[in-house]
């Protein structure tokens, strides 16, 4: 007796799959507070980037699909970098492109390999419980918070 499987063609799954995929994560509500969080950001002088393991599309997806094409500065997903958290590849091409040095930077993460390559790249790291539907180990962040809006901004420096 032998089992009789579909046959497949690899590339349009795969295919179909991203296109799955990007309709799931543009329905996918945000996290509280994080537009109140992004737009006391802008208003306060800090340039905002995006730096994500998704790639272009489904970056542009969550962007438009939430309002935010004129809040971030920056949009930098796995099709710029080659290596993948926790290096600091991601963090470092964004301050070079945000023209910061990596100290100045602020890294707000939900994710052990995202805090940690925030470390790596020397970039003062918050860590965010929330939204994570798996306990992560942010313990490499500087400062730990439960939701978004426990993080408190001062103005961005030279903004005075």
């Amino acid at each position: 007796l032998t089992a009789k499987y579909p046959s497949i063609e690899s590339e349009p799954f795969i295919e179909q799959f991203f296109i799955n995929y990007e309709s799931a994560i543009t329905v996918a509500d945000k996290l509280p507070g994080v537009d109140e969080l992004l737009h006391d950001a802008k208003s306060r002088g800090y340039l905002l980037a995006i730096v994500t393991a998704s790639n272009d599309s489904q970056a542009q997806a969550v962007v438009k699909k939430h309002g935010w094409e004129n809040i971030f500065d920056l949009v930098l997903t796995q099709d710029s970098f080659k290596t993948k958290k926790p290096s600091p590849a991601c963090y470092l091409m964004a301050a070079e492109r945000l023209r910061v040095e990596p100290k100045e930077c602020i890294v707000v993460e939900d994710s052990k390999n995202g805090a940690q390559a925030g470390k790596n790249a020397g970039m003062y790291v918050i860590g965010v419980r929330a939204g994570n539907k798996h306990a992560q180990d942010l313990s490499t962040a500087n400062q730990l918070v439960e939701r978004l809006s426990d993080i408190k901004l001062e103005e961005a420096a030279g903004n005075d």
